[in-house]
């Protein structure tokens, strides 16, 4: 399991920003799994995000890594945040 997101978020995500929060999420995901963790973080677009916005595109990447560790049998995964411009 990635994090236990059912009462929020750790207090150490909580006080990053999502880049820092996703480094320290894939670090031990590595330790516990055996994956090879990718991400690729446009960091202006990163920056942009609120505190309760990373809160929530945390949860929503640690949801995703659960279900892929569970389910998915995979051993990549990849992080991605952009922004898509029209």
């Amino acid at each position: 399991m990635c994090v236990d997101t059912s009462n929020g978020l750790p207090e150490k995500l909580r006080k990053s920003n999502f880049q820092s929060a996703l480094k320290r999420l894939a670090a031990d995901l590595e330790a516990a799994h055996e994956v090879e963790w990718k991400q690729i973080i446009d960091e202006e677009s990163a920056s942009v995000l609120s505190a309760d916005q990373t809160t929530e595109a945390l949860q929503i990447t640690c949801e995703a890594i659960n279900n892929t560790l569970r389910h998915g049998g995979e051993n990549e995964i990849t992080a991605c945040i952009e922004t898509i411009r029209k």
